[in-house]
């Protein structure tokens, strides 16, 4: 009666370790899906959103990490005490785990999209520069004629692209929490709107 009464208890431990991890992989899948939005705002006030629930998310992260590690203690205290659960509490360990990690390098990554779209933008101005800075005005009619076909192509593609500077401006004016200033890429939004 005994054993009986102590394989019940077990049971219900590991049973309430399940539920436990089942509420937290619950909470990831939730915080997932707005850690890997691609929304970047229509707008200035749309992307000021945006970062504040941004900032937000992170912060609930953290927050949440006690809650985590709780849980993934529990579990490991389980399979250390032998518990005949133990293959399958190790298996939603590993998925918590996991699923935990992903989360937090989403919303880590979020914020750094911005730079990645920066420097996008910077290498496709480097790449036109010389173009820019070219002191040719050509040799004949034909060569002068060309020169213009290219400058106006330029002029096409400048706005064209304008409306990417524009929205990386507003982020950048908006990303107070980042790290690093804009700094060369401000310079070179500086440069662009010299020549539109």
């Amino acid at each position: 009666l005994e054993k009986r009464k102590n394989k019940l208890a077990e049971s219900l431990q590991g049973n309430q370790l399940f539920r436990d991890i089942e509420d937290e992989l619950a909470w990831i899948r939730e915080k997932e899906q707005v850690a890997g939005s691609t929304n970047r705002g229509r707008d200035l006030i749309g992307v000021q959103n945006l970062i504040k629930k941004q900032q937000a998310l992170i912060a609930e992260i953290a927050n949440h990490e006690s809650q985590i590690e709780a849980v993934s203690k529990a579990a490991e205290d389980m399979i250390q005490q032998g518990h005949f659960l133990a293959p399958e509490i190790r298996d939603k360990l590993a998925q918590l785990r996991d699923n935990w990690r992903i989360l937090k390098t989403k919303a880590e990554k979020r914020p750094h999209q911005y730079l990645a779209d920066a420097n996008e933008a910077e290498s496709w101005m480097a790449e036109k520069e010389p173009v820019v800075g070219s002191t040719d005005y050509g040799k004949d009619e034909d060569s002068a004629e060309a020169l213009l076909k290219k400058h106006r192509a330029l002029m096409s593609d400048l706005d064209a692209f304008k409306g990417t500077i524009d929205d990386l401006r507003k982020q950048a004016a908006q990303c107070k929490y980042q790290e690093q200033p804009v700094g060369q890429l401000g310079r070179e939004l500086c440069c662009f709107e010299g020549l539109s």
